[in-house]
């Protein structure tokens, strides 16, 4: 009894293992200010929460307007810029902290998929070969932008980026201000959603009276996807070399003229950079957010995150695929009866 009493002594109940009281990397990577209490409230921060607090809104506000000096080196800005921006591969790599998350890329990715294929099944003949005539070439043009501004609308409404932390009406409006607006903004996104399921309907409901095979409407759709991908890369590797570089590389550049992001004579602009080029200071909110991240693990990780990336798609493309042969089979055996 005398050394169970040592023993309890020795090691009380109320001291748990470090291994459960230690805070785990999620958590410290999740741990947040509220934000929302402090504004109108009267309250002071203290310089910690300060801190955290202008670390976030300098990621978020950097993710959203377009910043491309994270790590002062140019492959790695460059491979971070395009996980935030590509069509494809920021649907697996984008930030922890980006307001337009992963699910969300998902659900925008499905929509453009099940739109481009009603549409690529649209723009066939009864012989299922692609029209050539100057009706149908500007029918595809029209498709193309409608598919661009949907797209984009999407994006732009399910970021929500002007109620963003680090935004204006954030600081007026707080958490609870966001939600509401993100809210609308969801509403708005499966709105198009539903007009993108109305599309895919629409073009098997047109594919039914074609007499020949369907290889070509799969194949337009397949090359649509695959120029979409390109012109993502394109894009996106020209904004970067844009916003990095500017106009510094022109023979008769001056100093007036755009000198880009990168350099110690860079732009950095107040929109790109809310709390000055020196934030975030806290490197592990920074890179511990980064998916496939090149600097944490101190080797490249842009093979994987392909890799990973096209898996994702084709998943995708199988479930609007399936989902194309369930309408077909659905109008095929209403038609019957």
């Amino acid at each position: 009894r005398a050394s169970l009493e040592r023993a309890a002594a020795l090691f009380p109940r109320s001291i748990s293992s470090p291994a459960l009281s230690m805070p785990s990397v999620r958590d410290a990577f999740r741990r947040t200010v509220d934000s929302t209490n402090l504004v109108g409230s009267g309250e002071q921060e203290t310089p910690e929460a300060a801190e955290e607090r202008k670390n976030r809104e300098a990621i978020v506000q950097g993710l959203l307007k377009g910043r491309v000096v994270w790590a002062d080196n140019f492959w790695q800005d460059y491979m971070f810029y395009l996980k935030q921006t590509h069509v494809i591969l920021s649907v697996v790599t984008c930030h922890k902290l980006h307001p337009f998350s992963r699910s969300e890329r998902h659900f925008a990715l499905l929509a453009n998929l099940a739109a481009s294929l009603g549409f690529s099944l649209m723009l066939v003949d009864d012989s299922g070969e692609k029209g050539q005539n100057f009706g149908t070439l500007l029918a595809g043009v029209f498709t193309s932008l409608i598919m661009t501004v949907m797209h984009t609308v999407m994006v732009a409404v399910m970021q929500c980026s002007c109620v963003q932390e680090g935004s204006y009406l954030f600081h007026c409006f707080g958490g609870s201000g966001r939600k509401k607006a993100e809210k609308c903004g969801y509403a708005i996104g499966w709105l198009l959603s539903v007009a993108s399921v109305l599309i895919l309907i629409m073009g098997v409901q047109s594919g039914m009276y074609i007499n020949g095979p369907l290889s070509d409407p799969a194949l337009a759709w397949a090359y649509s996807q695959a120029c979409s991908c390109l012109l993502s890369f394109a894009s996106g590797s020209c904004m970067f070399a844009f916003n990095y570089w500017g106009f510094r590389w022109l023979p008769c550049c001056s100093a007036c003229c755009w000198q880009g992001q990168a350099g110690p004579d860079g732009s950095k602009c107040a929109r790109c950079y809310p709390h000055g080029a020196e934030y975030p200071k806290d490197s592990a909110m920074l890179w511990g957010g980064d998916r496939f991240s090149c600097v944490r693990r101190g080797l490249c990780m842009a093979l994987p995150a392909c890799v990973v990336a096209v898996g994702v798609f084709a998943v995708c493309a199988a479930l609007v695929l399936g989902a194309c042969f369930a309408t077909f089979k659905v109008l095929y055996v209403t038609e019957m009866e």
